[in-house]
């Protein structure tokens, strides 16, 4: 499956999810190839061009276009950063959505290498190396680095197939987790809940989403 997102499109995508907080993997989006399953791959092979430059090509090669008129309604964000926010980037700094277009390229590369590392530093948490899904234990987390904790816990619920916590939840679950608090539970998005005794964490089977569970 083939995509028309421009090098323009990653340059505000990057934009607007860095003004919403996004971790480093939402920085990196848009990529060149996307598995979608069953052997699947979304392709974005115009990443090398501007929106500017595949106009150029369009009209050069004068292919048919069909505009979408919904690009042009203010009310959607990204519309407001195309014609709001990178033209004032682009006066103050020509280039500068082909550059940012550049910096969520190298970030995306910088992610799949350090997810390589992530991969050998979560073995050593695992209660059970051998089980991908097995527990986490909780001492040797949190005896990390803040940086390294966020990225390993997050990566373990990933490995328990739930999806990635947004970035105040996961902060506000690391608070709770600090030795000192002792255990606790709490409700994950898809509807099982995380439980955790001052050794470990796991994740359990729930019956539907429901509010955060106490601490006992």
């Amino acid at each position: 499956m083939v995509c028309g997102h421009t090098a323009s499109d990653r340059a505000e995508t990057l934009l607007l999810n860095l003004a919403r907080g996004s971790h480093r993997r939402g920085l990196a989006s848009l990529r060149p190839l996307r598995p979608l399953g069953d052997g699947v791959q979304l392709a974005r092979p115009l990443l090398v061009f501007s929106r500017g430059e595949t106009a150029q090509i369009q009209q050069l090669l004068q292919l048919p276009i069909w505009s979408d008129p919904s690009n042009d309604t203010p009310r959607f964000s990204r519309n407001r950063i195309r014609a709001e926010v990178l033209p004032v980037l682009e006066a103050l700094h020509p280039g500068a959505s082909r550059r940012l277009c550049g910096l969520s390229s190298r970030l995306a590369d910088e992610q799949d290498s350090q997810e390589q590392l992530e991969q050998l530093a979560l073995q050593s948490l695992l209660c059970d190396p051998n089980d991908p899904r097995a527990g986490l234990r909780r001492r040797p987390l949190m005896a990390l680095q803040p940086g390294n904790r966020r990225r390993l816990l997050r990566a373990w619920l990933q490995h328990q197939g739930h999806a990635e916590l947004a970035a105040a939840p996961l902060e506000r679950l690391l608070e709770r987790l600090e030795l000192e608090r002792g255990p606790g539970a709490l409700q994950l998005p898809q509807g099982d809940q995380l439980h955790w005794d001052r050794e470990q964490l796991q994740v359990r089977a729930g019956g539907g989403k429901q509010g955060p569970v106490s601490p006992p």
